[in-house]
C-alpha cells in the first residue's frame, strides 16, 4: 500500500520508478477494494454481487485501457497496454472517496455536487499525468488521446441514429 500512497502524492515519479516492475498482487488488492466499495455503494454484500461488480470493474478498466492504448498507437506512440491497465487501477483509487461524497451530496446538495465535480477533475488530472508519463508524449498527442475516442463515440451515435432511421423507413 506504500506504493499507492506514493502514487497519490507523486504519480509521475512513481510511474517513472516502478513502470518496469509491476506488483500485480497489490493491483489485485486495489481492484478488490474498489469492488467492495462499489458493492457497499450500490448493492448488498454477497458472493454474486462481488463477482458481478468484479466483472464490471475489470471490464471497465480493461476496455478503457484498450481504447487509450489503441488511440495512442493510432497517433504513432508505442503500445503500453499492460502499463495502462496497471496504473489505471492506481488512478481509480482516487474514486474511493465517491461514496463519502455521495453522502455529503444527499445532505448538502450544492456542496456535495461541487466536491464530486472536483473529485472527477482530480481523477482526470491523475489520468492525464499517468498517460503523459507512461507514453512520454507531447501535449497535442495527449489531447488526441482524450479527444479521438470522444469524436469516435459521437460519430458512432450519429451512425446508429441514421441506421435506425433508415431501418424504420424500410420496415414501414
Amino acid at each position: 500500500m506504500k506504493l499507492l500512497y506514493d502514487y497519490l502524492f507523486s504519480p509521475a515519479r512513481i510511474i517513472q520508478l516502478f513502470n518496469h516492475q509491476k506488483d500485480w498482487r497489490l493491483w489485485w488488492g486495489l481492484i478488490a477494494i474498489n469492488i467492495v466499495i462499489s458493492i457497499i455503494k450500490f448493492s448488498s454484500l454477497d458472493v454474486f454481487s462481488f463477482l458481478a461488480h468484479g466483472i464490471i470493474t475489470l471490464s471497465w478498466l480493461i476496455i478503457t485501457a484498450i481504447i487509450i492504448d489503441a488511440t495512442a498507437q493510432f497517433l504513432g506512440l508505442k503500445g503500453e497496454l499492460l502499463s495502462i491497465v496497471y496504473w489505471l487501477g492506481f488512478a481509480n483509487a482516487i474514486l474511493w472517496l465517491s461514496p463519502s461524497l455521495v453522502t455529503v451530496q444527499s445532505t448538502f446538495y450544492s456542496l456535495g455536487t461541487l466536491l464530486m465535480f472536483i473529485l472527477n477533475l482530480i481523477f482526470l488530472a491523475y489520468i492525464w499525468i499517468t498517460l503523459k508519463k507512461v507514453y512520454q508524449c507531447s501535449l497535442w498527442q495527449m489531447i488526441g488521446i482524450f479527444i479521438i475516442p470522444c469524436i469516435s463515440l459521437v460519430l458512432l451515435a450519429i451512425s446508429l441514429v441514421v441506421y435506425a432511421t433508415q431501418m424504420a423507413l424500410v420496415v414501414t
